[in-house]
């Protein structure tokens, strides 16, 4: 009788540890998105935001742009792609250029948030990304960056 309390001791935590990674692999795998919020005009209506994002993201695309950070980041060997122009496609495939709000020191304000989706295993890939394609954007802009911030 003891020998059977035993094995199921031992069945039942295996069971507990195997739901345990189960949840975890699953939540790893779930949609995630990371951007940088880049303060707009606060008296755009919602139109000119979203022409204004479209228009953003298409100089982002005819620039090469997407080719650099892509080269830079080498993203065809993180993404497992044989080249850089089909880790660009998908990079392309994944960035986004949406109206949203930015948290500043003077409160909330309008802004472009320019970033890239994946999913959470890819978190920290995602946020150099975003790092990345906000440099590209102030140059597109002509922007210079902050003093003193490493970005």
């Amino acid at each position: 009788m003891q020998r059977w309390i035993v094995v199921g001791v031992i069945v039942a935590a295996l069971a507990v540890l195997g739901g345990g990674y189960g949840a975890w692999r699953y939540r790893q795998n779930k949609p995630d998105k990371m951007w940088v919020p880049l303060p707009i005009n606060a008296s755009l209506s919602e139109e000119q935001k979203v022409v204004e994002a479209a228009k953003l993201k298409e100089e982002l695309k005819s620039s090469g742009s997407l080719l650099k950070v892509s080269k830079d980041l080498a993203l065809a060997e993180k993404w497992k792609m044989a080249t850089d122009e089909a880790a660009t496609a998908e990079l392309e495939r994944r960035l986004f250029i949406e109206p949203g709000e930015a948290q500043t020191a003077m409160g909330k304000a309008p802004s472009l948030n320019i970033g890239v989706s994946g999913t959470r295993k890819e978190r920290n890939l995602l946020g150099d990304i975003s790092l990345h394609l906000i440099k590209e954007v102030w140059k597109i802009l002509g922007i210079k960056p902050p003093a003193g911030q490493t970005i």
